[in-house]
């Protein structure tokens, strides 16, 4: 449904002389904040069941934090295999205690896989610096039976951005089985995540274990949206104009072209841009404008 600016914006009875270089900027510079509201997709997170789902990451292996039986003090700053850094956290501010899975713990994760158990403290927090794309874990109750485990993540300001949830299962069996909970946000925009249990039957949701955290940061491919719109035709000469970006545009059509461009970068905040073109182009200082 076309707002009120849209059509008054683009209504067929402007008249061709409306479109000088300043009224044509001025369409334009309306266009954009009426399109670019309602053209530019919202992304939404999405639950990774496993690790294969968090796309380009390395691993924060917690190894780093010493051999098994060390204390882990809580706030502590650990390195992930891409060599960026996070802090992690547990609720209560006691040590972590780092263990092996068929030695200090005898739970579901993979043979000798290097644990860090929260010894009963509560939610694990990571805090990044800058945002990712993406991370995920195998988590585990300390307690035989089912369970339900919780993520959230949060952005720059701290504000709630999704909670994903799954069931698990603890046994002793060490084959690899351990729920994997996880998150992808093609915009790169958690600085915080938390990982908690919210059902423990017969037993304490304040006490699990996980393993090696995936951290996807690389850049995130881009989504476009093109929209297209007929306008009436303008009078030649250096009338016709162009705002920001590359010009892409073909000579005589009398069309105005509205690209709407989303970009993420490893760890950048995304910046939403949009770029216009006016013609038809009949000078020389159009072209010389689309080809910059």
């Amino acid at each position: 449904m076309q707002s009120p600016l849209f059509s008054a914006l683009f209504s067929s009875s402007f008249s061709s002389a409306l479109f000088s270089r300043k009224s044509a900027l001025a369409l334009v510079a309306g266009a954009a904040f009426t399109l670019g509201i309602a053209a530019v997709p919202a992304h939404a997170q999405t639950q990774a069941t496993d690790r294969t789902g968090i796309s380009g990451g390395s691993v924060i292996d917690w190894n780093q934090t010493g051999a098994e039986g060390a204390q882990v003090a809580s706030p502590t700053t650990i390195t992930d295999t891409a060599g960026d850094s996070a802090t992690v956290s547990n609720d209560a501010g006691n040590s972590f205690l780092r263990l092996n899975q068929s030695s200090g713990w005898s739970g579901d994760f993979a043979p000798n896989d290097a644990l860090l158990w929260n010894q009963g403290n509560g939610p694990i927090t990571f805090s990044f610096a800058s945002g990712v794309s993406g991370l995920g874990t195998q988590i585990e109750a300390d307690n035989y039976g089912s369970f339900t485990a919780q993520l959230q993540t949060f952005d720059q300001n701290g504000a709630l951005l999704s909670t994903f949830s799954t069931d698990g299962t603890t046994t002793s069996h060490a084959d690899n089985s351990a729920v994997f909970l996880g998150v992808m946000d093609p915009t790169a925009d958690i600085y915080k995540a938390t990982f908690s249990l919210t059902a423990v039957p017969g037993g304490d949701t304040r006490d699990f274990a996980i393993n090696g955290v995936s951290v996807a940061s690389a850049p995130v491919p881009e989504a476009s949206t093109t929209v297209s719109l007929g306008l009436p035709r303008s009078p030649a000469g250096p009338g016709n104009g162009r705002v920001g970006g590359r010009g892409q545009a073909q000579e005589g059509t009398g069309r105005f072209l509205v690209f709407l461009t989303e970009r993420s970068r490893a760890r950048v905040r995304p910046l939403t841009r949009a770029f216009f073109v006016v013609y038809p182009p009949s000078s020389q200082a159009w072209h010389g404008l689309c080809s910059k």
